[in-house]
């Protein structure tokens, strides 16, 4: 079996701190909410990123949104439809809920500023093997 096509999501990321006193904003992923500006923040945040449907996908291609590192139990929607939940790292399928324009939400249940989705994001495309 070959290797999965790759295509990092990088940052900037929005952020969404779910605590009062907390403004929204941007910033680079993967990073910590420390990082990002949000120091001493702790509670749930949501990361939001856009992204377009990967082009010349043949019809039994497998597409994955894989995480390398998010600090907290994750739970990730796309298109604000639940997909599954990370917890350190994972893999979760998506290839039949992608639209053209895509949007990707990360809601991280930070126990401190060190937490966030501090691996890389990326989509993965592989030939299905069946």
């Amino acid at each position: 079996m070959s290797e999965p096509y790759r295509i990092r999501l990088r940052g900037p990321w929005e952020v969404r701190p779910h605590v009062a006193g907390f403004p929204a904003g941007r910033m680079e992923v993967p990073g910590t909410l420390r990082a990002g500006g949000w120091a001493g923040y702790a509670g749930p945040a949501t990361f939001f990123r856009r992204f377009g449907k990967p082009s010349n996908l043949g019809t039994t291609d497998r597409v994955r949104l894989a995480f390398a590192g998010v600090t907290g139990r994750a739970e990730i929607r796309l298109n604000g439809e639940a997909v599954g939940a990370i917890d350190g790292s994972g893999a979760i399928d998506v290839t039949e809920r992608l639209r053209e324009r895509n949007e990707l939400e990360v809601e991280v249940d930070a126990a401190n500023d060190e937490c966030g989705i501090v691996g890389n994001v990326v989509i993965e495309i592989a030939a299905d093997s069946q």
